[in-house]
């Protein structure tokens, strides 16, 4: 189900330039590639390109393409580029900057099984670390996150059972959060109340 598939392989294969509309978390937007490359990586297709005003190689989610239109313009390939050798720095580099912040949360008993089956990568802190605001008897951890309002949503999942101590950035969002959520269920509440 990725029609732009067999267009992008033609233009590896010919080293035609490519007009996509690329959507990112920032938006959409056009772009002009020179394709070098398809990466198939558990079951998601990337294409690995230039682009006009970045010399090094930037990967792409095919899904996230649309509109592509092959160009008559042909470009150079890189001589001394590796497919494989720059998939596998870019793919270290990804991971390494996805969790640039880290919540410190206490959890309880309870909570420690979830968070073990959540596979979460947390860290324990030593036994006697004591926060002023952990409850009693509950660990703390650093818990690596990709950002405020991400951390935010992952850790509603544990409800009361994590408290987030830092940072405060985090806890204002989880404040938000249950404002919202609050707020939607009162609404619901009073309409069915009715």
């Amino acid at each position: 189900a990725l029609p732009l598939l067999p267009a992008l392989a033609a233009a590896v294969w010919e080293g035609r330039q490519v007009r996509v509309c690329y959507a990112s978390w920032v938006g959409e937007a056009e772009r002009t590639l020179s394709p070098l490359g398809l990466v198939l990586k558990a079951g998601v297709w990337y294409l690995v390109a230039r682009t006009r005003d970045k010399p090094d190689a930037a990967t792409f989610r095919l899904a996230n393409l649309h509109e592509c239109t092959t160009l008559p313009s042909r470009f150079r390939r890189p001589v001394r580029f590796d497919l494989a050798a720059h998939w596998h720095a870019s793919t270290k580099e990804f991971e390494a900057g996805l969790r640039r912040l880290t919540a410190h949360i206490a959890v309880s008993p309870r909570g420690m099984k979830w968070l073990a089956n959540a596979r979460s990568n947390a860290t324990p802190l030593p036994a006697d670390t004591l926060h002023p605001d952990a409850p009693r008897g509950w660990r703390e951890h650093l818990l690596p996150m990709e950002s405020i309002e991400h951390g935010a949503r992952q850790l509603l999942g544990f409800g009361a059972q994590v408290k987030v101590l830092g940072p405060q950035a985090l806890r204002t969002q989880l404040q938000q959060e249950l404002r919202s959520l609050d707020l939607l269920y009162r609404e619901s509440l009073s309409k069915t109340s009715l």
